[in-house]
């Protein structure tokens, strides 16, 4: 565990960075090695996953969903998280509002995302870039 952290939830663009190697790759890799710590996603994100990595085949596919399967624990998504989001607050995006239903439902201790705008108005649980979540697990992470 690092500085307390038990759970922490990775946005989509985080994985994505990974596997289209983008420019924050080498930042989600280093969370994503932290063994102390649990990882997230949503079925949502392995749903987008293989939907931008489709075209390199059906073989490329699958072992990308189960490499990041290994190294995140995927959780379920609900109908009931579905209406909640429709009938709620108005998100900047509604993917994120998805996200963050996923988050707060598994009690994780933060967010990990590269546009945490979409996130910070609508969520309690701390939400930070990558490059701010491994800032922090080298400091005192904020409250």
């Amino acid at each position: 565990m690092v500085h307390g952290i038990k759970k922490v939830f990775l946005d989509t663009n985080v994985l994505l960075d990974v596997v289209l190697d983008r420019e924050g790759a080498a930042r989600a890799r280093r969370i994503m090695a932290m063994g102390q710590i649990r990882l997230y996603v949503s079925f949502l994100t392995m749903a987008n996953l293989s939907y931008v990595i489709r075209r390199r085949g059906v073989a490329d596919c699958m072992a990308c969903l189960d490499s990041m399967s290994r190294l995140c624990n995927v959780l379920p998504m609900t109908e009931s998280q579905m209406w909640e989001v429709l009938h709620g607050q108005q998100p900047a995006d509604i993917e994120d509002a998805f996200q963050i239903m996923c988050a707060e439902e598994k009690e994780c201790d933060y967010i990990v995302t590269s546009n945490t705008a979409h996130f910070k108005e609508y969520t309690d649980i701390p939400v930070l870039t990558p490059a701010e979540f491994l800032s922090h697990c080298k400091g005192p992470l904020p409250s």
